[in-house]
């Protein structure tokens, strides 16, 4: 017999924690009461869902066009389904490769990303 696993349920701080950078609230009016409303400065109009599992899917792509137009000039900036990547594109002493778990966490280390090489070497071993 297989074992099923349950569905992650996404809740409303799911998304917040997510994606700090964005302001999530619900619609006090309107035909759609309840529903999710999340906005940003920097994205024209704002982004809607009823659920927010929907909403957290749906900030993926607004929120990857943001950090790239923000810090494209220094970083190779990519999303996969289970990880943020951003890459270096000029040697600058730092780290080369940034690779998070969430949007949010990857634009705080981009702020200030760890310097590169300064571990000491490990002594060779003799021929």
């Amino acid at each position: 017999m297989k074992t099923v696993k349950a569905a992650q349920i996404v809740t409303e701080d799911d998304v917040r924690r997510v994606y700090p950078a964005w302001t999530i609230t619900r619609a006090t009016t309107g035909p759609r009461l309840g529903e999710l409303i999340a906005t940003h400065p920097d994205i024209p109009g704002p982004i809607r869902s009823v659920t927010p599992d929907r909403l957290l899917r749906l900030l993926e792509g607004p929120e990857l066009l943001r950090l790239r137009d923000r810090y494209g000039d220094r970083y190779w900036i990519r999303s996969k389904p289970t990880m943020w990547v951003a890459t270096l594109k000029r040697n600058d002493g730092t780290e080369p490769t940034l690779i998070e778990d969430t949007p949010g966490e990857l634009e705080r280390r981009m702020l200030a990303p760890g310097l590169w090489g300064q571990r000491t070497p490990k002594p060779h071993r003799p021929a």
